[in-house]
Order: C-alpha cells, then sequence, then structure tokens
C-alpha cells in the first residue's frame, strides 16, 4: 500500500472519530430545550445562532473582540467551576453557586448576596456582581442581545446537570472504530499511533480545560 492512501486513510479515519464525537454532543443536546441549546453554543462559543453580534469588552470600552475569543467555558470550563490559569481562579458560575442564599465572600474581601437574574445580567453586561460591586479586571463585558443574554441565563440553570457523553470532571473520553484485524489492520493500527499520539500531545500541554483526552478503540473487520 502507498504512503500517499495509507495517509489518506488515516486522514479519512480521523475525520470519524471527529464526526462520532459530534454526535455525541447532538445527543446530550437532545436532552435541553431550544432556548438552553441556544444558550449553550453562546457559553461554549461565544457566537449567537441567530448570527447576531456578541462582543467581549474587557478594561477600556474600546477594547473589545468578538465573543468567541472570550467565550465564557474558556475561563469557567465545561461544568462552570472554574478553570485555574496563569495565576487566576474564575469564579464557579454554576446556578446553584451563584444563587446560595447566604451570599459570597471572595478572597479579594468583596462581598454580595445571591443572584438572580437580574443581577446575573448585570454581571455579564456590566461587570458588576450583585451588590453593585466592580468584577474583577480579568472578567469581560459582554453585548449581545437581550434574547441572547436570556438563552445564556437559561442555560447557566442548567449548567450543573449538563453533561456530555464521556466527559467526566478529569476526563474527555473519545471512542473509535478501527479495523484492527482483516486486510486493513495496517491501517488500523496506523490510525490509532497517529490518533494517539496527537491525545498525548495535547494532554502533555494541560488537555482540554484540564481534562486528559483518552482513546478507546473498538476493533472491527473490514
Amino acid at each position: 500500500m502507498s504512503k500517499s492512501v495509507r495517509r489518506n486513510s488515516v486522514i479519512d479515519l480521523w475525520i470519524a472519530v471527529i464526526a462520532l464525537w459530534g454526535v455525541a454532543f447532538a445527543a446530550s443536546t437532545d436532552q435541553l430545550t431550544a432556548q438552553e441549546k441556544r444558550g449553550k453554543q453562546i457559553y461554549l462559543s461565544g457566537t449567537s445562532s441567530s448570527g447576531r453580534e456578541i462582543t467581549a469588552i474587557l478594561g477600556a470600552e474600546d477594547n473589545d473582540a468578538p465573543g468567541s475569543l472570550m467565550a465564557c467555558a474558556n475561563c469557567h470550563g465545561f461544568d462552570g467551576r472554574g478553570k485555574p490559569e496563569g495565576g487566576v481562579i474564575p469564579s464557579n458560575i454554576t446556578w446553584e453557586e451563584l444563587t446560595k442564599s447566604y451570599g459570597h465572600a471572595h478572597a479579594s474581601g468583596r462581598r454580595h448576596p445571591a443572584y438572580a437574574e437580574l443581577s446575573l445580567a448585570r454581571a455579564i453586561t456590566e461587570g458588576v456582581d450583585s451588590a453593585g460591586n466592580q468584577l474583577a479586571a480579568t472578567m469581560p463585558k459582554y453585548r449581545m442581545s437581550r434574547q441572547d443574554l436570556s438563552d445564556l441565563i437559561a442555560y447557566l440553570k442548567r449548567l450543573t446537570d449538563d453533561r456530555d457523553p464521556g466527559i467526566t470532571e478529569t476526563a474527555v473520553k473519545v471512542g473509535t472504530l478501527l479495523p484492527m484485524t482483516g486486510p486493513l489492520a495496517e491501517i488500523g493500527w496506523v490510525a490509532k499511533a497517529v490518533i494517539a499520539g496527537y491525545f498525548n500531545d495535547i494532554n502533555d500541554g494541560g488537555g482540554i480545560y484540564n481534562r486528559r483526552l483518552e482513546l478507546s478503540s473498538l476493533q472491527k473487520v473490514l
């Protein structure tokens, strides 16, 4: 078998891996309402399904950037509990945490009562907490439509119990179906080695949102 054919076959198999991941994502969103699905897209990617612009402002009002560059999940993680990075520990923004009846006391000394929908909307768009205090300088302010803001808050209420298949607190498990025996076995083993090497590179760099990529290969005769 030529190297070009083998390489193309490996690429095809890798595309299949990505497709399987997409199917798992789609299956997870079936449990969400239409509004929550729209909010999930904003949370994960900083983009609106309607095509409306979302802008993130960090610091001065003229220091803005597309929301896709500062999506919520980039700092707060898939689960909303905060992803430590560069000495900064973002707040836990799960709904249960935000609405604790006794409020919050932060390490910086900032105190505020529990959030409600309106005060959370102000935090997202104006950069102030439920007591009117300025949030940490690392927290952007977002400009988005009223509908997108409502969708995002709707999803934050579901964040705790929305788990994609294969995602745990420490790992993202990806399954593949590879020809490990039979006439295409060589391609299967090469594909597995390529994918495993790629996953190792990502894990050596800290993984994805502090989660390791784990590969699980099922064998199939082709």
